[in-house]
């Protein structure tokens, strides 16, 4: 399980706080999608990578990327592997 982290950002630093919530959002994406990972990152070509590489080049946008395996739907060209990534900053 994820380490006791800040429910509020009162309290603790805010280093602290979002340390916490990041930690509890990647366990809870864990326990909801097989073989899941995620970061949130800066990148000029968002749409690439996977989990062990995301390829986050540090310019452009700040965005979420979440990796997971998808036993359903195989795409030989990702090899089961599902990507999806959101946009949070221009």
């Amino acid at each position: 399980p994820p380490p006791e982290d800040c429910t509020a950002p009162t309290g603790c630093s805010s280093a602290a706080w979002a340390t916490g919530n990041l930690a509890r959002w990647q366990f809870e994406l864990e326990q909801n999608l097989p073989g899941a990972a995620a970061l949130v990152c800066r990148d000029g070509t968002p749409d690439d990578g996977q989990a062990s590489e995301p390829e986050c080049d540090g310019a452009g946008p700040t965005v979420v990327k979440v990796f997971w395996a998808d036993t359903h739907h195989r795409d030989e060209a990702r090899n089961g592997v599902q990507r999806v990534v959101v946009q949070v900053e221009r």
